[in-house]
């Protein structure tokens, strides 16, 4: 990946002494390729078995191998194609012995080969870019808690222990950019790809219908039913500001009994919003809003009902070289009728989340600590996630990682039946 050097000899201005002198000219390599090789374990400590579920779910809760890579091409000075993909490979369940997973656990996890983001990027006019393949979108102004930034569906797979950015699915896209001025860009993007999350299967730590196994009914895609979106991005006397209009999946499904099955259904939504974010000092302020609409619930689907986000967010770069950042977010369903909601679907007229993230780096950044923290509602009554971890740079490429993870039992959302998945997990990481 080391960039080729052309040598360029300039003769000496002296006009006594003729000598030279060189001159370091990088040239950028057309064709780059990076990747990383890792080994990771995990150890769940805090599993009481259950009567419901007869799968063990103690001790080993992963030892998995893999590979990733990330490849980039440049044709020109305009365009450019990046591809990346991973592949992975997990040997609890071997050693646990197959029958200890359902079948679905066994389809869902034990090895992987996925494409991730493959896309070309390019200019077709001055002022517009246009990428067209698999892509990660970014929108709205906030890190932790998702208001706006839903086009890309997420792998739910065990909950909290990544941040937002690292566990969203790239999805087949055309997106667009016109940037006239230097501090306006408008954005819009069309999916083709219709990708489901990644849910908890039955049998799994997180799966929330016990011993009853869930089928996953998803929207067929169609000419008419692509999910898009439409964006506005400014900068002006300070402040980042955003504006964004979408059609998408929503996550959250409802139950339907279909043919003696029962199945989660999910709708797709429209939703609209905008973010604002400046600086403040030290200080970093973020506000961000959104309308969601046309999801409906189990005991009255065809009712499309509302849903307003509102979030505040505040980062602070503090003495010691301590990071803070923290967000706050009302979710309120102005037209919920909460006694006609069955006991699956978890709703509140208003219900509150927050995030917490403090970090702090020693040794010229070798060593870094993390403390993260996402509790549901006012007095965490629908659970939490505290994560701590510590990432050690052993040398150039080469990092170690130790995690806990403690889940916070809620009595109703998510993180409903999830405080006995407290766990470690360890990992080494090589990249190159």
């Amino acid at each position: 990946d080391d960039p080729i050097t052309l040598i360029v000899e300039e003769p000496s201005t002296s006009p006594v002494v003729a000598s030279s002198s060189a001159v370091m000219v990088p040239i950028e390599s057309p064709f780059t390729m990076d990747g990383r090789l890792w080994v990771k374990s995990g150890w769940a400590y805090a599993f009481e078995e259950d009567a419901v579920v007869p799968f063990d779910r103690a001790g080993l809760s992963l030892l998995r191998g893999g590979i990733s890579l990330h490849s980039r091409i440049r044709f020109g000075d305009d365009w450019f194609g990046e591809v990346s993909g991973k592949a992975v490979s997990d040997l609890a369940y071997m050693i646990k012995g197959w029958d200890e997973y359902s079948p679905e656990q066994l389809e869902s996890a034990r090895q992987e080969a996925v494409l991730y983001e493959a896309f070309i990027d390019g200019s077709v006019l001055p002022d517009w870019q246009i990428r067209v393949g698999r892509q990660i979108f970014s929108l709205g102004k906030a890190d932790q808690l998702q208001v706006l930034d839903r086009l890309n569906p997420l792998d739910l797979r065990t909950p909290g222990l990544q941040e937002i950015q690292d566990i969203k699915l790239p999805v087949g896209a055309v997106k667009l950019s016109w940037s006239p001025l230097g501090v306006l860009t408008v954005s819009g993007a069309l999916v083709s790809e219709l990708r489901q999350a990644e849910m908890p299967v039955y049998g799994s730590e997180f799966y929330q219908a016990g011993s009853m196994a869930l089928v996953d009914l998803w929207p067929e895609s169609g000419e008419d039913e692509n999910e898009y979106f439409v964006s506005a991005d400014l900068n002006i006397g300070g402040w980042d500001l955003s504006l964004v209009y979408g059609y998408y999946l929503w996550d959250i499904p409802r139950l339907e009994n279909r043919d003696g099955q029962m199945t989660r259904v999910y709708d797709r939504v429209h939703t609209a919003g905008g973010a604002a974010e400046t600086a403040l000092g030290p200080l970093i302020l973020t506000l961000e809003g959104g309308y969601i609409h046309g999801f409906g619930f189990q005991a009255d689907p065809d009712t499309e009902c509302s849903r307003i986000d509102l979030l505040g967010g505040v980062s602070w770069k503090a003495p010691l070289g301590i990071s803070i950042a923290m967000e706050v977010c009302l979710r309120h369903f102005p037209d919920l009728d909460e006694t006609i909601l069955m006991p699956f679907e978890n709703a509140e007229q208003s219900a509150w989340e927050s995030s917490l993230r403090l970090s702090r780096g020693f040794f010229h950044e070798r060593l870094k600590f993390n403390v993260a923290a996402m509790l549901m509602g006012l007095e965490m009554e629908n659970g939490g996630i505290i994560r701590a971890d510590a990432v050690w740079e052993l040398s150039d490429g080469f990092k170690a990682k130790i995690t806990w993870a403690d889940y916070l039992d809620g009595v109703s959302g998510m993180l409903k039946g999830a405080g006995d998945n407290d766990r470690i997990l360890f990992s080494v990481t090589r990249s190159f």
